[in-house]
């Protein structure tokens, strides 16, 4: 066996959280650094053997041990001090880091540590009021994105300056309600926009939002109702986005699936909580974009998906769609190779579908299997060896 194989078979040794202490204890004091890091990334690994891990040369090694959800208090507070700011960053991060240690780490000089601290769920009121004032973007985004930052904090950053500060406490599930009200009637169109598409929104100002004509870009990212939407693709108006909250009554859903802007029912559409027989209707409608996001809507039955098969607009939204069938797939596929209409930027086959590609003796299939992003690693890995 060459002697890289042998250090592998060694590391897998060091990682395996059956392997007996004394063994990791033997190995924590190993010639190669590899073999080390391993044991300080094993949460089995014995306590001792850990502590003198904490001292070891390599940074590398200090890093995985500060990774160890079993890394002790006292060695925490020991590499919260450490010169390599790779290594504080993951003690910063940790869950069982003392308060005390944190709070230091919340004033050091690297901003990434700070971030890290700022975002550290486990982390204090008393601690999370030092990041509160970091004049960092990256820090302020971390730490009003942190579920347990003390609520008097998160209310003041809705009259922060930073468009991205705003929109972040949007997304917040600690936000408070009286807060996602104030943010949705902010000045910045974009803010209204995410935070109308909060699930915990009252349905009162939903609804006022609903009628808010005002236009702008997408936001970076829309994900309510199982839509994404890419930063400045659209330029609609704000209760378009909003339309697409899963947490609009069906009610309301009902009377958009009939407003005379396409771009309304196509929110409708792609709303998961839309009910059945409005996807029905909206299978029909008269706008292509509509018809495809009916199509692309996980709560579509597969009677509708059977129903759009022979649309060629819904044809791209049905493969990506995670609800259809594989029969369907496979029909949908054929009819698009048959159209010359097959775009593998916008298809996330299921893994059957991508396995057979792979295995195809055609090497033009194989190379679509190889350039999709949905391919699994195992399929990467045999494309890899692939010679032809």
């Amino acid at each position: 066996m060459a002697r890289e194989e042998v250090e592998r078979v060694r590391q897998w040794v060091a990682l395996n959280p059956a392997t007996p202490g004394e063994l990791l204890r033997k190995m924590s004091q190993d010639v190669a650094l590899d073999a080390r890091a391993c044991v300080a990334k094993n949460a089995s690994s014995p306590t001792d053997g850990l502590r003198q891990l904490a001292y070891d040369d390599a940074w590398d090694v200090r890093r995985h041990l500060s990774e160890n959800p079993s890394a002790p208090v006292e060695v925490l507070r020991e590499l919260s001090r450490d010169k390599s700011q790779n290594v504080r960053v993951q003690v910063a991060e940790h869950s069982a880091t003392p308060d005390d240690a944190l709070r230091n780490l919340a004033r050091d000089p690297g901003p990434l540590v700070r971030a890290a601290v700022a975002g550290n769920p486990s982390a204090t009121a008393l601690t999370l009021h030092i990041p509160c004032k970091d004049r960092d973007d990256a820090v302020a985004l971390r730490v009003v994105g942190n579920p347990s930052s003390p609520l008097d904090m998160l209310r003041g950053f809705a009259h922060d300056e930073r468009q991205l500060t705003r929109a972040r406490l949007c997304e917040n599930v600690s936000t408070p309600v009286d807060t996602l009200r104030e943010l949705a009637r902010d000045h910045d169109p974009h803010i209204p926009v995410c935070a109308g598409l909060s699930p915990r929104m009252p349905v009162e100002t939903l609804r006022e939002l609903l009628l808010d004509e005002v236009s702008c870009e997408s936001p970076a990212t829309v994900t309510a109702g199982g839509a994404y939407l890419v930063p400045g693709m659209f330029i609609c108006p704000v209760r378009t986005f909003v339309a697409r909250n899963a947490a609009v009554p069906a009610s309301d859903l009902n009377q958009l699936s009939q407003d005379g802007d396409f771009r309304m029912r196509e929110s409708d559409a792609a709303n998961t909580s839309t009910p059945v027989e409005i996807l029905r209707k909206l299978e029909r409608d008269e706008d292509n974009s509509v018809r495809a996001a009916t199509a692309g809507n996980p709560s579509a039955t597969t009677e509708i998906l059977q129903d759009l098969a022979g649309d060629t607009s819904a044809h791209c939204a049905i493969m990506n769609n995670p609800s259809t069938p594989a029969a369907l797939f496979e029909t949908v596929e054929s009819l698009m190779w048959e159209e010359n209409a097959f775009d593998m930027d916008w298809i996330a086959p299921p893994d059957h579908i991508l396995d057979a590609w792979a295995m195809d003796p055609d090497p033009y299939f194989r190379q679509l299997a190889a350039a999709n992003d949905a391919t699994s690693i195992d399929i990467l890995t045999r494309l890899a060896r692939d010679a032809a």
